[in-house]
């Protein structure tokens, strides 16, 4: 990512001072995934109209690599899923609830991650769906698997 420096600011002329209102923005009541985002997927759905999800259930895999997985960003219903030319997932929408209830995992203490083994690592990774975060492409991660 290239770092851009800037020699001489702008001066912005702008007359006045800023208000000093709050405004309260409410909450939205859906959530949208959209699987065209992530580059090289074909998504496959693990999920149905009407599935109750909460935050970290899986939504869908890549045919590709199947123990690769989505997870749901938010708790709710799935609401809706939209398809485009050949039946590819163009949306994922959620109706969120009040209550925003997760998944919950295995949770390490800082002395136990210096003595974790890497196989232990990228399980609990793919076992909390976080894995598609990291952005860098890594191959061969997993013993007897496919690229990653």
């Amino acid at each position: 990512m290239p770092h851009i420096r800037i020699n001489k600011g702008h001066d912005i002329q702008i007359s006045g001072v800023p208000n000093n209102n709050i405004t309260n923005i409410k909450a939205h009541d859906t959530l949208a995934l959209l699987p065209s985002d992530f580059r090289g997927v074909k998504p496959k759905l693990l999920v149905k109209e009407g599935d109750n999800v909460k935050i970290g259930s899986p939504l869908f895999f890549n045919k590709l690599n199947p123990i690769v997985k989505w997870a749901s960003p938010g708790s709710g219903k799935v609401n809706k899923i939209e398809y485009g030319p050949r039946r590819v997932i163009k949306k994922i929408e959620l109706l969120l609830s009040d209550e925003q209830q997760h998944i919950e995992h295995k949770k390490f203490k800082n002395s136990d991650i210096i003595g974790l083994d890497r196989d232990k690592v990228i399980t609990s990774i793919l076992e909390a769906n976080i894995f598609p975060i990291f952005r860098q492409r890594t191959f061969n991660i997993i013993p007897n698997t496919e690229i990653l």
